[in-house]
């Protein structure tokens, strides 16, 4: 963990950062006509009328029966905040997109936003986006530094599909928001049991639980952020029970275990608060929702056989080559076109996870605590994100790969922030020996 920066150059630091999310802001809300109408826009939009049934108490419409929800409702709910404030009511909001039909018939049949309506629903997404960049800048600054947080900003948010998918009127910037806030505050928890600060674990923990829910509640996919904090909670209680064991003195694995259930068991009261549809069956729905979800991915398996996704090494493939080059970072399209450039993303990535995986056993051998919370909380959600996203994949969308790009620009952005440190502190050095002897 970095160690906190005061007076002018800390101040400097956080400026610079700000400074950055403010241009990125700009660039995203300025370029937001770049992007072309996506038809799952209107679904979304669509369903932002379940505000103005909630906030009036009609719970007793068909739009709460449990087939007529497909996904969470926190985004709709957000956008119908936005088209509140716009002037709209419920009557007037577009319908649901006909994917049988072509776009004209469907903008004469009122299921497409208006433009007004459509670029204040983006703007939603590009806040949530914006505010997601910020919590990675704080997730990689902990570990390797402002020029590490100025990486990442550039590496992800200049980065074209993740540009795309947080100007569309959609989840994946709010998905992106909670993924990153979630590490962010896993970390911050990890470290506070490290440093054996307890009641501010406990704060982590709630705040880790409220987190949670917020993203299931968003996507399906926010699943990945409860298995994320189970697996850091295992890998602390085994820490702390062994730490136990060789000192006889120590907090051990109750504490981790008890705060991520505590963490999990919030979080699904957050999820289930979101409407009548969840508070009717607060145990089974999760269930029902998630086979529903599965049954849509295999229909779209079967009419999109050419995106469809088949075995393990078919899965491993399709990950190492969005990564590899569809989703080769902007920088690397920059430099060329060529198939050999964006591959830098690989060794960059393999060199953060080597220099993480160093950090973590000198941070074990040395007892340096204060070091040692951040890259094992960035090892293991950066696994669990692709190792998930190489599980649950089922057509070959570049929106579902997300996660996974949000986890390797943060190990890229740790690698090149620990390179800039390491490059300077050998030119300082040479300097400073050069004035010795001069």
């Amino acid at each position: 963990m970095q160690p906190r920066r005061t007076g002018l150059k800390g101040y400097v630091s956080l400026g610079t950062c700000l400074a950055v999310a403010i241009g990125l802001s700009t660039y995203y809300v300025a370029t937001l006509h770049r992007t072309p109408f996506f038809a799952d826009e209107s679904h979304w939009i669509g369903k932002s009328a379940g505000w103005f049934l909630l906030v009036d108490g009609r719970f007793d419409e068909a739009f709460w029966k449990l087939e007529a929800i497909d996904q969470p409702l926190l985004v709709p709910y957000m956008f119908g905040v936005v088209v509140r404030l716009s002037g709209y009511d419920g009557s007037t909001i577009n319908g649901m997109y006909d994917f049988s039909k072509d776009f004209e018939t469907n903008l004469r049949e009122g299921c497409v936003p208006d433009d007004v309506l459509l670029r204040r629903c983006r703007l939603v997404s590009v806040a949530c986006g914006i505010l997601g960049l910020c919590a990675a800048m704080a997730v990689v600054w902990r570990v390797a530094g402002m020029s590490g947080a100025l990486a990442v900003s550039l590496l992800l948010g200049l980065n074209p599909h993740y540009i795309r998918h947080v100007q569309r009127a959609m989840s994946e910037g709010a998905l992106a928001l909670w993924i990153l806030l979630g590490w962010l505050v896993c970390a911050m928890f990890a470290a506070a049991m490290d440093q054996g600060r307890l009641r501010s674990a406990r704060r982590w923990s709630i705040l880790m639980g409220v987190v949670a829910g917020l993203g299931l509640m968003t996507k399906l996919t926010g699943l990945m952020i409860f298995l994320c904090i189970g697996a850091v909670g295992l890998v602390w209680a085994w820490r702390l029970h062994r730490a136990k064991q060789a000192r006889g003195r120590g907090t051990g694995w109750r504490f981790p275990v008890v705060s991520v259930v505590v963490a999990m068991a919030i979080g699904y009261c957050v999820f289930i608060a979101q409407s009548p549809t969840t508070w009717g069956n607060p145990l089974g729905v999760l269930g029902k929702m998630v086979s529903w979800r599965r049954g849509v991915i295999a229909k779209q398996q079967l009419a999109l056989r050419e995106y469809a996704v088949g075995g393990a090494c078919h899965r491993v493939g399709l990950v190492c080559t969005r990564f590899g080059h569809d989703m080769g970072t902007f920088a690397a399209r920059g430099i060329s076109r060529t198939a050999r450039i964006p591959w830098l993303d690989g060794w960059v990535f393999l060199a953060g996870l080597l220099w993480l995986i160093a950090a973590e056993r000198r941070a074990r051998v040395t007892e340096d605590l204060g070091h040692y919370a951040d890259p094992v909380v960035m090892l293991i959600w950066s696994a669990v994100l692709i190792g998930s996203l190489m599980l649950l994949l089922g057509i070959d969308n570049d929106r579902y790969y997300l996660p996974g790009l949000i986890a390797t620009a943060v190990v890229e952005a740790t690698a090149v922030g620990v390179g800039v440190r390491w490059l300077v502190g050998k030119i300082s050095g040479r300097i400073g020996a050069s004035r010795a002897t001069a």
